[in-house]
């Protein structure tokens, strides 16, 4: 067991560290219902975090839809990358 897990499960209260270290789990539903509840708790009090929060699940979101984003075609890659290959050249 990790170390600080061991000393989250001697204590009521999270730090904003512990919780920063429990977001993956807690988005996934793996926490378990006390952790849950503390970490629901911290948030609650803590606006820092809880912003955190919230920038995790927008990156989240906008990676789920780059991957949505059609390829361009080969033809533009091409192009695009001869124009820097030759403005690279010129300097």
């Amino acid at each position: 067991m990790k170390q600080w897990l061991k000393k989250w499960l001697g204590r009521k209260r999270l730090t904003c560290e512990e919780v920063n270290r429990f977001l993956a789990a807690y988005l996934d539903g793996a926490l378990d219902a006390r952790t849950r509840a503390a970490f629901e708790a911290h948030l609650q009090a803590c606006a820092d975090c809880q912003a955190y929060l919230d920038q995790y699940r927008k990156t989240i979101e906008l990676t789920r839809r780059a991957a949505e984003v059609p390829e361009p075609p080969q033809e533009l890659i091409e192009h695009t990358l001869a124009f820097l290959r030759e403005r690279l050249s010129q300097k």
